[in-house]
Parts: C-alpha cells; structure tokens; sequence
C-alpha cells in the first residue's frame, strides 16, 4: 500500500508565520549586537585608560571610539547579522598595522597638547610653523614663535598595535544577546 500525504497546503501559513517570526528575531539580535557594541564603545571613549597619548599631552581626547560608535550599521543576511563600523580607523585600531603617509612625505605625530588631533594640512596652524633639520633631513615641526616647542615629530611610517579590546569580549555579546532574545521571545508568546 502506498499513499501520498500532501502537508503543504495545510502548513505553509504557518511556515510564513513561522519564517516573519525568524526574522523578526534576527532584526532583534542585530539591534541587540549594535547596541551591546555602542556602549561598550562610548563606555571606552570615556575611561581614561582608552587616551594615553591625550593625557601624557595635556590634551583633550580625540573622541574617536564615540566616532566609531556613530559610525556603527548592522546588516541582516538570511542567516547572520553584519556589524559594520563606517571609519577608516576602525580596522586599523582592532588588527593593528604600519601607518604611512598617503598624500604627504611624513607623519605628523604629535607631541604638544596643541597638535593632538590636529594636522598640518587641515590650516590648523596658518603658516606660523617651522620645520627643524637634522643630519638626515626633516625631523620635526615647531612653531616660529617657539622653535623649542615642537608640534610635531615627523616619521616615515607608525606601527600601531593591535587592539582587540575594540570589540566586546565574547561572553558579553552572548549575555546582552541572549538577554534581548529571550524578552523578545517573550514578548511574541505573551502578544500570542
């Protein structure tokens, strides 16, 4: 004895429902994840172990993990969430790397308080600047008014270390995900 069972018909309003539920979910988690990642991110743009280089100069932070923060996306596909932080810091910042200049022959390091966040092409400091020579050309950048005070050293290229600290640790993804998920969750069964 053979039959045919035809199932289809009968499920696939509940397969739909089923389906708008999944992805309803998966939006859930990718505002949860963007949300968990913004506030770990202003939470280090306002430590003050994230400014080293500010405080050794007496400088105001950059500000650039709150620029990260309002640079964060999240994307859904069919079966992930993409975060995505639109700044061109951002990669270098986690993965670490070499620096060199693009459109310049130097880098400008800072090494005043006045030139912290700053450069030398943005017309921060108008043409009141010195450049001061050694042995083997450019070393750094000085004001005129005080050559003894530099701005700036001047460097071929910076390494800057990795930093995985950019990002959450793992059990804190998981924890704040699994957290809004199951609201969520909860949420739908009490609407029904």
């Amino acid at each position: 004895m053979s039959f045919e069972l035809d199932l289809n018909d009968q499920v696939s309003g509940a397969l739909d429902a089923l389906k708008e539920r999944i992805e309803g979910i998966a939006s859930v988690v990718g505002e949860s994840a963007q949300l968990v990642l913004m506030e770990h991110l202003a939470a280090k743009d306002g430590s003050g172990s994230s400014h080293k280089t500010a405080k050794k100069l007496g400088a105001e932070p950059s500000g650039l993990y709150a620029d990260f923060a309002r640079a964060l996306s999240h994307t859904l596909g069919s079966d992930q969430v993409t975060l995505s932080i639109d700044h061109a810091a951002a990669a270098m910042h986690y993965y670490g790397g070499t620096v060199k200049p693009v459109n310049h022959k130097y880098l400008t390091i800072p090494k005043a308080a006045a030139a912290y966040g700053k450069s030398l092409g943005a017309g921060a400091f108008t043409d009141n600047l010195e450049w001061l020579y050694g042995r083997k050309g450019p070393y750094a950048v000085a004001l005129k008014s005080k050559p003894e005070e530099i701005l700036f050293i001047l460097a071929k290229s910076a390494t800057i270390a990795k930093n995985e600290t950019l990002l959450p640790d793992d059990a804190t993804w998981i924890s704040s995900i699994l957290d809004t998920v199951s609201d969520a969750i909860g949420l739908e069964a009490a609407n029904g």
